[in-house]
């Protein structure tokens, strides 16, 4: 297990990593401070209009079973709670 929060590197996460969320800033987010899922998916969405620095969406499983939402690095906080064992 791994005590890494927020602020890592697009390299340290991958799809199949396990994650509990500590805050989000998405109010109209199902999913609460705790909450624990697997990452499915990575993607990158540009930072601004003016910009050509990226941000790094994480889409998320949530166990709770609520639904499926991302987490924006570098804004959302989380920690990786389990690495996955698939190297891709």
């Amino acid at each position: 297990m791994s005590n890494n929060k927020n602020n890592i590197k697009s390299n340290d996460v991958r799809v199949g990593d396990r994650i509990r969320l500590i805050h989000t800033h998405d109010i109209h987010a199902y999913v609460r401070e705790g909450d624990t899922g697997t990452i499915l998916e990575l993607s990158t969405v540009p930072k601004g209009s003016q910009s050509n620095e990226l941000d790094l969406i994480i889409w998320i499983e949530w166990d709770n079973g609520k639904s499926r939402t991302a987490l924006t690095e570098g804004i959302d906080q989380y920690e990786i709670i389990e690495k996955s064992q698939n190297i891709k």
